[in-house]
């Protein structure tokens, strides 16, 4: 049976491992549509302020240091103030998955479903309501879609999109661009990485039979 409704979750995280931005949309395979959509800051984590994810001892101008990590904590007001995100508990985020759930039985993915589905089961969001397996994670897809394409691969190569190891990466942001042509770096805001990104990555790989 070939699925035709994806739930595609990202989350953004705290240093502890927790959900601090939720995103999630809603989209018909066979339509190309995005049916609903979601963009949550955690009430817990956004009231608390507590530490965006950051990696000790990057530059300070790497995207993942302490200092942009305190950045994205003011763009993230920011986006709240500009109606951009709401915040909520995580009674409302399982509440509206529940809805979706009801409606249209989508299957449950991420770009990376192990990771994205750990850290919405520390947050207490109910990342299980939906169906979901390994077999439709977008980024182990997207290695069996991509990564034997020579073009991809001339892509990567011209564009630097290469591994620690030399070899071609297989990013949400490397992809996407390759599929979208003029798109800039991904904002890692869950909602627009999810929609933007990894909606576009899903009907390709639809289209090539892969999910």
């Amino acid at each position: 049976m070939i699925e035709r409704y994806f739930l595609i979750i990202d989350v953004e995280t705290t240093k502890r491992n927790t959900v601090a931005d939720f995103g999630a949309v809603l989209v018909d395979l066979q339509t190309g549509e995005i049916l609903d959509q979601l963009g949550v800051f955690l009430y817990d984590e956004y009231i608390t302020n507590a530490d965006l994810f950051y990696i000790k001892n990057v530059p300070s101008d790497h995207f993942w240091s302490k200092r942009n990590a305190k950045l994205r904590r003011i763009q993230a007001h920011d986006m709240v103030q500009k109606g951009q995100r709401w915040i909520g508990a995580t009674s409302k985020i399982n509440e509206w998955l529940a809805l979706q759930v009801a409606a249209y039985d989508p299957v449950f993915t991420a770009f990376n479903w192990a990771f994205d589905r750990e850290k919405c089961r520390r947050s207490g969001i109910q990342i299980d309501l939906g169906r979901h397996g390994a077999h439709w994670c977008l980024y182990q897809s997207s290695k069996k879609a991509f990564l034997d394409d020579p073009e991809y691969l001339l892509f990567c190569e011209r564009r630097g999109f290469k591994t620690k190891g030399g070899k071609a990466q297989c990013t949400a942001n490397a992809v996407a661009q390759y599929l979208i042509g003029e798109l800039p770096d991904e904002p890692h805001t869950s909602l627009e990485d999810a929609r933007d990104y990894e909606v576009p990555i899903a009907l390709e790989l639809r289209k090539r039979g892969v999910i």
